[in-house]
């Protein structure tokens, strides 16, 4: 109550001012509250993202020249899609809200925000503000949304397909893999009896062919391994050595050119923290109020109004929900 408040004041605050700033910050606070309960009661529950948490990954890019992994990309490309999605969503919720309040079926809110024009309640015109102000304060990702489109599906999977580097050289592999293919397929067929079995297989890496260890002299290569009874050979013979090479060294130049992706995706990131890190904290700020204006929507709580005495309507406890016989 006011009363109360007056009390707490003189009690505790070392001026009028500073009591007087605090009360002002609550009532704000809770008519943005009010707007946004405003909000999901009129549209249902539209903000349907959650926020990914970016962890320490901020204070990453911030260290120069360094390279984040694929999968720490990813955390970061659901941050940024995620924070546009709720921004777009809360906006919307908010300007359903602001309308809304001025309704004559709102039986708590007063009428529509006009406080300029000396009309409605310039408590609510301030929770308009806050909530406003600090969704005209987020950083507009856009763009770097896009240029991460550009590299990462939705799922956070690499477009490799759609970046030239990496499609170059995952051709390259394709055709090196296909050669060595094709030339163990031809010693397979042509030194079918010496052989322990119909198919190549990998030993560390290289394709190597099972030959019967007492026919070793007859196909001249490296061996790699034997079977358990040394009954087998996993040769990689002479002919096949350059081919294993070729393989091992697209893959190398595959890798290579990830490490360009996954650098250029690190800069354009690390140019861009301060915006997402802001963006992480204007939304926390607004967190707060969503989830409280959520809670009392799906509860049917209203925000205490200012006075002298406190009256309960249909007054529930918390803890019990639906189950709580209500009192007035």
């Amino acid at each position: 109550s006011d009363t109360a408040r007056r009390g707490l004041d003189e009690e505790f605050a070392i001026g009028d001012s500073g009591f007087e700033r605090l009360a002002a910050e609550l009532e704000t606070f809770k008519a943005a509250c009010g707007i946004v309960r405003t909000g999901l009661v009129k549209t249902g529950d539209p903000v349907s993202s959650r926020l990914e948490d970016p962890g320490s990954l901020f204070d990453a890019l911030a260290k120069p020249g360094l390279v984040l992994e694929l999968e720490e990309l990813v955390v970061l490309n659901r941050f940024v899609r995620s924070a546009l999605a709720i921004g777009r969503q809360l906006r919307h919720l908010v300007e359903e809200g602001v309308v809304a309040s001025g309704g004559a079926g709102n039986r708590r809110l007063p009428s529509a925000v006009e406080a300029e024009s000396g009309k409605g309640d310039p408590r609510l015109a301030a929770g308009e503000q806050w909530l406003k102000r600090r969704l005209a304060d987020l950083p507009n990702l856009k763009p770097l949304e896009l240029l991460l489109n550009r590299y990462l599906d939705e799922a956070g999977v690499l477009k490799e397909d759609q970046i030239p580097e990496l499609r170059q050289a995952r051709q390259r592999i394709l055709n090196a893999q296909g050669d060595l293919r094709k030339a163990a397929q031809s010693i397979l067929a042509s030194k079918s009896d010496i052989l322990s079995g119909e198919f190549a297989t990998i030993r560390d890496g290289r394709m190597v062919i099972p030959l019967k260890a007492d026919h070793k002299g007859r196909l001249p290569g490296i061996v790699h391994q034997s079977s358990a009874t040394g009954a087998t050979l996993f040769m990689e013979p002479f002919e096949l050595v350059e081919r294993n090479n070729a393989c091992a060294e697209a893959e190398s130049q595959w890798a290579m050119a990830l490490v360009a992706v996954l650098r250029t995706l690190t800069t354009n990131l690390a140019n861009a923290v301060g915006d997402l890190s802001r963006s992480a904290d204007l939304l926390a700020d607004l967190d707060r109020v969503w989830c409280r204006a959520r809670y009392s929507a799906l509860h049917d709580c209203w925000p205490a109004q200012p006075g002298n005495a406190i009256r309960l309507d249909q007054a529930r406890h918390p803890l019990l929900g639906k189950k709580a016989i209500p009192i007035d």
